[in-house]
């Protein structure tokens, strides 16, 4: 799990950027980003979140994006548009949603 708090804009989206793929690179299971402590994230910095789930989806590593509280979702919804990027309230339903969704994947693999 990466736990986000702050603000994500233009002077620490390389260092979200940077923080995504060292997660990524312990190889992990799956990944779930917690934004429940953001209080502002830019159009880049959810352009970067969605981008993270064809990253992991290609990496066969699961991803969930946890915590967009009211005042991020109106932004995340727009910005989100038509992607399948999958949204929780809270880190404990990312962390189960994504790992049944794993589960599902391996039982249908032959």
């Amino acid at each position: 799990m990466l736990h986000l708090a702050g603000d994500i804009d233009m002077l620490t989206l390389p260092l979200v950027r940077a923080a995504l793929f060292t997660a990524l690179d312990t190889r992990p299971g799956d990944l779930v980003v917690d934004l429940s402590e953001v209080r502002f994230c830019g159009v880049r910095g959810f352009v970067l979140l969605a981008a993270m789930a064809a990253t992991t989806a290609s990496s066969g590593i699961g991803y969930a994006v946890a915590g967009v509280g009211p005042h991020l979702d109106r932004a995340a919804t727009q910005a989100w548009f038509g992607q399948r990027l999958r949204r929780h309230p809270n880190t404990a339903a990312a962390v189960t949603a994504t790992r049944h969704t794993q589960a599902r994947s391996h039982a249908d693999q032959p």
